[in-house]
C-alpha cells in the first residue's frame, strides 16, 4: 500500500486536536471514522484494513481519528451532539484546504456525512454512504451503550467479525481497548443516536451511493434502502459482508462504477495555489490548476505513466495536458519544464 503519509494534527473550533493522515495527490476521498477509529492500526482492522489499502490505491485517501478516539484528543469529559462530532471534520478538510472532495461514511457518522453535504453542496463532489439510518436510534441501544457498561469484553466480542481464529480476536479486542475509552464511547454513542437526518435528506444535492452489507444484521437493509429512496437521485447497491464496511472487493467496485459514471471534471479537485517567486502564483502565471500538478510531478522526475496514476488519468490526458503547459511556459522538453519549475521555486506542498 503506498503510504498514508504522516500523522498530523488539526484544531477544532472547541479547542480538541484531530489526528489525520491524507495521500498527496488524486482525488481526495474523505473517509469518516467509524466506532473505533485508531491511525496507528489502519492496516490490522480486520473488518476495515482491506478498505484503506484499496483506497489508497485509487484516491487522496483522507482518514482521520475522531474525538476521543485513536491519535486524537481523549478524555472528553463534555456532552457531545452530532454537531460537535460534525467540528472534526471541518477542522480536517479545512487544514488540508480541501475545496472539492468525496465524503465515505458508515454507520452512525453517516449522519455527520448528510449534515456536511447539505450545508456545502459546492465542496462535496460525491455523497458515499455505507449501512446507515434515518434515525439513529434505530441502531440497537443495548449494544452501544448498554453493554459496554456492563462488560466491556463481552462488548469488544461482539464486534467480531465471525470466524476469526482466537489470536485475531484477541489482537482486534487489543486494538479496540488500545483505540477508544468506554466513557468516550459512550459520550459518542449518545450524540450519533439523538441525531435524526428526516429533515436533511431531500435537501441532499449531490450525487449519492448508499451501499449495504447483505449480511449484516445489526441495522436491517431496509433502513439503508430508505435513506437512498428519499435522497433525490441517490442510488442503492448491496455488497458482500457481514459486518461493516462491508466486503472491499465489492464494494470498492461499486464506488469505483459510481464515480466513473458521474466524470468529475478532472480540475474538481485541486489544492489552492502554490507561490511563485516574486508574490506571484502558478494560476495568474497561465497555467491551470491541473497544468500545475502536471508540472510538479515532471519536477519530481515522474514518467507519464507514473503521472497519470498519480492523478488518475489516462496516458494520453496526460500528454495532451503536458504539451499544453509547455507552450504556456515556452519550453521544449522536459529537462527545460524542470528548469522552469526550479526557477520559479515550484514544489510540491499538498
Amino acid at each position: 500500500m503506498k503510504e498514508l503519509g504522516p500523522v498530523q494534527y488539526a484544531t477544532t473550533v472547541d479547542g480538541l486536536s484531530i489526528a489525520y493522515v491524507a495521500m498527496r495527490r488524486g482525488m481526495p476521498l474523505v473517509y469518516l471514522p467509524g466506532q473505533f477509529s485508531s491511525l496507528q492500526h489502519l492496516r490490522e482492522d480486520l473488518n476495515d484494513g482491506p478498505w484503506t489499502e484499496m483506497l489508497a490505491a485509487r484516491y487522496r485517501l483522507v482518514r482521520y481519528d475522531g474525538r476521543g478516539q485513536g491519535m486524537s484528543t481523549r478524555g472528553m469529559t463534555e456532552a457531545q451532539t452530532i454537531e460537535t462530532l460534525g467540528y472534526d471534520l471541518d477542522a480536517v478538510v479545512d487544514k488540508l484546504g480541501l475545496t472539492r472532495f468525496v465524503v465515505f461514511a458508515r454507520w452512525y457518522a453517516a449522519h455527520i456525512a448528510i449534515r456536511y453535504a447539505v450545508a456545502h453542496p459546492e465542496r462535496v463532489a460525491a455523497l458515499i454512504l455505507d449501512g446507515c439510518a434515518e434515525d439513529n436510534s434505530r441502531w440497537p441501544e443495548s449494544v452501544y451503550l448498554d453493554l459496554p457498561d456492563q462488560n466491556w469484553e463481552v462488548f469488544m466480542l461482539s464486534q467480531m467479525p465471525k470466524e476469526v481464529s482466537f489470536d485475531q480476536a484477541r489482537r482486534r479486542m487489543a486494538q479496540i481497548d488500545d483505540a477508544v475509552q468506554p466513557a468516550d464511547l459512550a459520550r459518542r454513542a449518545r450524540a450519533y443516536r439523538a441525531s435524526n437526518v428526516t429533515k436533511e435528506l431531500p435537501r441532499v444535492k449531490v450525487p449519492t451511493l448508499v451501499l449495504h452489507p447483505r449480511n449484516y444484521l445489526m441495522v436491517a437493509a431496509a433502513e439503508s434502502m430508505n435513506v437512498a429512496a428519499r435522497i433525490p437521485g441517490a442510488r442503492f447497491s448491496f455488497i458482500d459482508g457481514e459486518m461493516l464496511p462491508g466486503d472491499a472487493v465489492t464494494g470498492l467496485k461499486a464506488i469505483d462504477d459510481f464515480l466513473r459514471e458521474l466524470e468529475l471534471p478532472e480540475d474538481a479537485f485541486e489544492p489552492p495555489s502554490l507561490p511563485l517567486s516574486g508574490g506571484t502564483n502558478v494560476a495568474t502565471a497561465g497555467l491551470s490548476p491541473r497544468q500545475r500538478q502536471v508540472l510538479q510531478l515532471i519536477a519530481l522526475g515522474k514518467t507519464n505513466r507514473e503521472i497519470a496514476g498519480e492523478l488518475v488519468l489516462s496516458e494520453r490526458t496526460v500528454q495532451r495536458h503536458i504539451a499544453d503547459l509547455y507552450l504556456k511556459i515556452d519550453v521544449r522538453n522536459r529537462a527545460e519544464a524542470v528548469g522552469y519549475a526550479r526557477d520559479h521555486a515550484l514544489r510540491e506542498r499538498t
